[in-house]
């Protein structure tokens, strides 16, 4: 079965018989290799036969070529977009896809994406963290039934939601994009973007996932999981942004070294006013101290709920 190149990046699988519209999506941000890997894996796989689709469409996507190409042409693996600052994740609002706000190569893109993926049911964005962490779910409303039930084949024993929009503002994620145009949208948090050991894994969960679906039988050389009981997952919710407090500060030591850790006493050294060190929270998305802009958030502080 050989994929049609809808646009660059993006390979569509058509199966015999009526099913549901599925999306794996990686390279959002050209520095997270695990989510690319995978998705040329996957590619590889279908168009030398290896797996069919039985019902349905599949979409096998890669996000941000630009920042792909420049990341892995570069001895310095860090271009999440094509300019420094550039975030392909943040451009998948209306404004941007509807009423052509903006003309970067990210916001072009966005629009490529979204006109491609526009019947999308079932959309899995795979991303990485810039700091250490175990792999997590990042939904931004309280997860259904119809995402946990994709959820219960990912690797992780967390999740985290954002209600209130703190994270993402008034931008908006691919995830969300997938999530309001077919009811299913997650992002995948693998792991930390230089760490690529899960690779083989987060390949197999996408597997899972498919066979759930019944979208292609289970065979040889899958390896099938046993699912992972959704209830067992710990549910935070972003509360508050960690703002930079400006110029000269730093993680105090053994502070947001890994998502999820727990916050203690002083946030930043030297010391400045955090209003999240009463230990309640944990840090997540924690940004490396060369990534700082002085009153922009460098992490986020998020509560366990139930």
């Amino acid at each position: 079965m050989k994929g049609r190149q809808v646009i660059e990046g993006v390979v569509r699988f058509v199966g015999k018989n009526p099913g549901p519209t599925a999306a794996i999506v990686g390279g959002v941000h050209g520095d997270e290799a695990t989510g690319i890997q995978v998705v040329r894996a996957l590619t590889h796989e279908f168009n030398q036969g290896e797996y069919r689709l039985a019902r349905g469409v599949l979409y096998l996507v890669l996000g941000n070529l630009a920042a792909i190409a420049k990341n892995e042409a570069s001895i310095e693996k860090h271009h999440r977009g094509s300019t420094p600052g550039a975030d392909l994740n943040r451009c998948f609002t209306d404004g941007v896809l509807y009423r052509q706000e903006g003309n970067t190569y990210e916001h072009r893109r966005a629009r490529e994406l979204a006109k491609a993926l526009v019947d999308v049911d079932i959309g899995i964005d795979i991303h990485a963290t810039s700091k250490p962490s175990e792999p997590f779910v990042f939904c931004q409303r309280m997860p259904t039934s119809g995402d946990e039930r994709i959820m219960r084949w990912f690797g992780a024993t967390r999740v985290l939601t954002d209600p209130q929009w703190i994270f993402a503002g008034k931008r908006v994620a691919l995830d969300e994009y997938f999530a309001r145009h077919g009811g299913v949208g997650l992002c995948y948090e693998t792991g930390e973007a230089k760490d690529t050991s899960r690779t083989s894994q987060v390949h197999n969960e996408m597997l899972n996932v498919l066979i759930d679906l019944q979208l292609i039988g289970s065979g040889r050389g899958i390896r099938r999981y046993k699912p992972f009981t959704v209830r067992s997952k710990g549910t935070f919710a972003l509360e508050t942004a960690v703002m930079c407090p400006g110029l000269g500060y730093r993680w105090r030591t053994g502070q947001a070294e890994r998502n999820f850790q727990s916050i203690t006493g002083g946030l930043f050294h030297p010391d400045a006013p955090t209003s999240v060190s009463d230990g309640r929270y944990v840090i997540v998305f924690p940004k490396p101290e060369s990534r700082w802009d002085p009153g922009q958030p460098v992490g986020y502080a998020a509560a366990k709920k139930g």
